[in-house]
């Protein structure tokens, strides 16, 4: 050390970043930093559990409408009104299973295995793709004789002239 500058490798030199490297006590801002990580994983920990219960909540909801048609889709005059509830809750229960094997997929079994976080990019990549797949599952399920294909292709017009 030189006069409160520090050499890195290269030889050159930079200020000294913290005031406590200074007064001596190096590991302040080792301590801040894990501080800041722990409250971090708490608020994790929430936000896990308010994703959870939303999960139970849906389902819930999904349940008692399916039990209320005797867990048979509607018929009759409205049964494509009567159906859509089934696949909004339906969609939202297969988002909140796609964040769920998010979570169980890169926050657990990658994590312990190669011991470093998954980037956000290849995570949302991966959980707009499985939300993508269970929803169309979810739509053949609840609306078996519309085409796919037709609505997709319309969206992609409309948001081609509208974007």
């Amino acid at each position: 050390m030189d006069g409160g500058m520090v050499h890195n490798d290269h030889g050159l030199l930079r200020a000294r970043v913290t005031q406590g490297i200074q007064t001596g006590d190096h590991h302040a801002g080792v301590r801040q930093r894990r501080d800041q990580s722990q409250k971090q994983g708490m608020a994790n920990g929430g936000a896990q559990a308010s994703q959870a219960l939303a999960t139970i909540v849906v389902g819930l909801g999904l349940y008692f409408y399916l039990s209320y048609f005797q867990f048979q889709l509607p018929v009759g005059m409205h049964a494509n009104w009567e159906r859509l509830p089934i696949l909004i809750l339906a969609a939202l229960l297969g988002y909140f299973a796609a964040r769920t094997l998010n979570a169980a997929l890169f926050d657990f079994v990658l994590r312990l295995r190669r011991h470093y976080e998954a980037p956000t990019l290849v995570r949302n990549i991966f959980t707009l793709l499985a939300f993508t797949i269970l929803f169309v599952i979810t739509f053949r399920f609840v609306y078996p004789t519309y085409d796919l294909g037709a609505l997709f292709t319309t969206s992609a017009i409309f948001g081609v002239i509208i974007g």
